[in-house]
């Protein structure tokens, strides 16, 4: 082969390759285009608190568990109903789940257990059953607390990183 052909070759190769590879992106969350209506939530409220068992979780992220826990004399409710929101742009935007999360999970609901006072509760949660995609961010897990008395809902954040 010519020296002439053999450099085109070589420079045709490269363009293609490097082509590839940025056409070849990680999956990224789906994210709702409008920001959350709830961007100002802390982990504990009304003596309620939520947590998680780690700030810091690599790719890929299966699980993660929330600890829970009543600090006051109230008993609240709450059901295995969650979001999970990404910050972008300074704005948290909450992860798309897919209509059929709630078809395959009926249980997927905001009641059904109680938080007495003083007591404590840790939920596993296996990520790859609602079908969120995850990669490198700000995250927070959010959940609905229900005061049994008053009905009154106490929403609680727990932050955590995604790092690769």
């Amino acid at each position: 082969m010519e020296k002439k052909h053999y450099k085109k070759l070589v420079l045709l190769l490269a363009s293609v390759s490097f082509f590839l590879v940025s056409c070849i992106t990680p999956p990224t969350s789906e994210l709702l285009e409008d920001p959350s209506p709830r961007q100002n939530l802390s982990g504990t409220s009304n003596n309620v608190s939520l947590s998680l068992d780690k700030t810091t979780y690599d790719l890929p992220m299966q699980t993660m568990t929330l600890h829970l826990h009543n600090a006051g004399d109230t008993v609240y409710t709450y059901g295995e109903f969650f979001y999970i929101e990404k910050q972008f742009e300074d704005k948290w935007h909450m992860l798309e789940i897919e209509d059929s999360v709630f078809d395959d999970f009926t249980s997927f609901d905001n009641y059904g257990s109680r938080l007495g006072p003083e007591d404590k509760a840790d939920i596993t949660v296996i990520l790859d059953d609602y079908g969120l995609t995850f990669d490198v961010g700000t995250y927070r897990i959010v959940k609905a607390f229900s005061d049994e008395d008053t009905g009154e809902t106490t929403w609680l954040a727990a932050e955590f990183e995604i790092i690769d």
